[in-house]
């Protein structure tokens, strides 16, 4: 699941752009060429497609917010 959401984020982000995962099932996308306009826009629409993606672990029905 973990590397499924980060090529979810890596798919979903620009070049310039960095998908790192910290601790245990924490991630960051680094925008250093962002700005904070474009940081909260990006980040909104990425937000929005989680929310709109499914998921299943084994032994566990799908679900969906």
């Amino acid at each position: 699941m973990l590397r499924k959401f980060a090529s979810f984020l890596r798919e979903r982000t620009r070049s310039t752009d960095a998908v790192v995962r910290y601790g245990g099932e924490e991630f960051a996308v680094l925008m250093a060429t962002a700005d904070s306009d474009v940081a909260l826009e990006q980040t909104d629409r990425i937000r929005a497609e989680v929310e709109k993606t499914r998921s299943s672990f084994p032994g566990k029905p799908s679900r969906s917010r």
